[in-house]
C-alpha cells in the first residue's frame, strides 16, 4: 500500500503542475473580422527562439484564417515571455516587429493555411495579412513569467506580404501597409491574461 502512494504522490505532482500551467498559457481573444465574415478565426500559438536573446524562448499566440479566398491573416495575440529571466518588454528588449515577422514565418512553415508556397524568386499569389494591436501591455504571470498581451482589440495595424521559399525558410516581401485611426493607449487598461495576474507595464503603442 505504501509503494501505490509513494507511485501516486508524484503523478498527482505532475497532473497538478501541468494544469497549472495550461492556465497560463491562455489564449488570448481575436479581434473582430474585418471583412469576409464567413471566415471565422481559428487560433493557435507556436513557441519561437527571442530574434534577438537565442536563449530566450517565446511563446506566440495568434489568431489564423484563409479570408475570401483571397488573404491568409495571422493576427498575433500574446506573446510569453517562457522563462521568467527573459523579456524586457515594452520598452526593450527584441523589437516587436522582429517577433512578429518571425512568428508569421515559422507559422507559414508549419502551413496551417494549407496554401502552397512557390519557390523564390516566384511570389505567392495569396497575399499575408499581419495585424497586430496598437496598444499592449505587459503582466507578471504567478510564477515569474513575463505576457505581454493588447489593451483593446479595435486599434490595429496592418502589413501585407507575398511569400517565396528559398529552400530552407519562408522569404516574405512587404508591400504595404497601414494603421487604424490615431488612439491614445493611455485611455486603456491591459486585459489580465490570467487570475493572479500582476501588471508590470502600462498601454504603450507598439506600432502606428
Amino acid at each position: 500500500m505504501k509503494k501505490i502512494k509513494l507511485i501516486l504522490l508524484p503523478i498527482f505532482a505532475i497532473l497538478f503542475f501541468l494544469s497549472a500551467n495550461t492556465t497560463f498559457a491562455q489564449q488570448p481573444p481575436c479581434p473582430p473580422l474585418p471583412d469576409c465574415p464567413n471566415d471565422p478565426w481559428q487560433t493557435g500559438f507556436i513557441d519561437i527562439q527571442d530574434p534577438c536573446v537565442p536563449t530566450c524562448t517565446l511563446r506566440v499566440f495568434y489568431c489564423y484564417r484563409v479570408a475570401c479566398g483571397q488573404y491568409a491573416d495571422f493576427h498575433v495575440s500574446g506573446i510569453m515571455y517562457l522563462n521568467p529571466s527573459c523579456g524586457l518588454g515594452l520598452t526593450g528588449g527584441c523589437p516587436y516587429d522582429m517577433i512578429w515577422n518571425a512568428a508569421l514565418k515559422a507559422v507559414i512553415n508549419e502551413n496551417k493555411w494549407n496554401i502552397v508556397i512557390p519557390p523564390c524568386p516566384a511570389q505567392s499569389q495569396i497575399i499575408w495579412r499581419l495585424s497586430v494591436n496598437q496598444c499592449w501591455g505587459s503582466w507578471q504571470l504567478p510564477d515569474g513569467r513575463r505576457y505581454d498581451v493588447p489593451c483593446n482589440l479595435q486599434a490595429q495595424c496592418w502589413r501585407q506580404y507575398r511569400a517565396c521559399f528559398n529552400g530552407t525558410t519562408t522569404e516574405l516581401e512587404l508591400i504595404s501597409t497601414g494603421s487604424g485611426l490615431p488612439i491614445d493607449c493611455d485611455e486603456f487598461t491591459p486585459l489580465p491574461p490570467v487570475t493572479g495576474a500582476t501588471p508590470l507595464e502600462p498601454c504603450n503603442q507598439i506600432c502606428y
